[in-house]
């Protein structure tokens, strides 16, 4: 809970801060931010109250998250009222991706880091390319970037097009290193330390 406040008072700072200034379009972005996180909470809890019989604090801390990560591609080109949609997206997407995806694909995350943030911050950056508001994002020199909704179907595809791209660029990254790693030291534990503890069998924690 601590950790999730110190990371939710500094998001507003982080996505406010975007704007690089003190104006209506970080207000804008703060309030967004504000109200996607609440609504991600929310979300998430009810789901987890409907699927398993009762809400939990950890449901509710990691639904707050993952509205944070999936406002902040399009926090500073969408009004606060798109803060709120964003994060009932983003609470019931990443509780998705957290419970059903994980299962089925069987990948190893315990922190849910790919199902809040990789699939959270997916979503949010097409989400932009649905909600964003020219207005917004508007300057003396630029007629500012407008979405779906304002009749601009091509930004979903922009959109889309640097997910593909971040997608590949990572994945591909990622792999090469792994296998760089693997060729060196393992990259997996047993079974048995797996079920005895990491910090046990690999830190040597004492036990008293």
């Amino acid at each position: 809970m601590i950790g999730t406040g110190l990371l939710w008072v500094g998001w507003l700072g982080f996505n406010g801060g975007s704007a690089l200034g003190a104006n209506s379009r970080a207000v804008f972005a703060i309030t967004a931010t504000h109200l996607a996180a609440s609504s991600g909470a929310l979300t998430w809890m009810f789901l987890e109250w409907w699927t398993r019989g009762k809400p939990s604090v950890l449901g509710m801390i990691t639904g707050a998250v993952a509205g944070l990560g999936t406002i902040t591609p399009a926090s500073g080109f969408v009004l606060p009222w798109h803060g709120v949609i964003i994060g009932v997206i983003a609470g019931a997407v990443c509780f998705w991706a957290c419970t059903w995806l994980k299962r089925r694909l069987g990948y190893d995350d315990s922190l849910d880091v790919f199902g809040v943030h990789g699939i959270g911050g997916a979503t949010g950056t097409l989400l932009t390319g649905v909600f964003a508001v020219a207005a917004l994002s508007a300057s003396p020199d630029t007629p500012g970037s407008s979405g779906l909704l304002e009749g601009n179907p091509r930004q979903v595809l922009i959109q889309l097009y640097g997910v593909v791209a971040v997608l590949i660029w990572s994945g591909a990254l990622t792999y090469i290193l792994l296998k760089v790693i693997a060729f060196l030291i393992p990259l997996r534990v047993s079974q048995q330390h797996e079920i005895e503890g990491l910090d046990v069998t690999q830190h040597g924690e004492a036990l008293q």
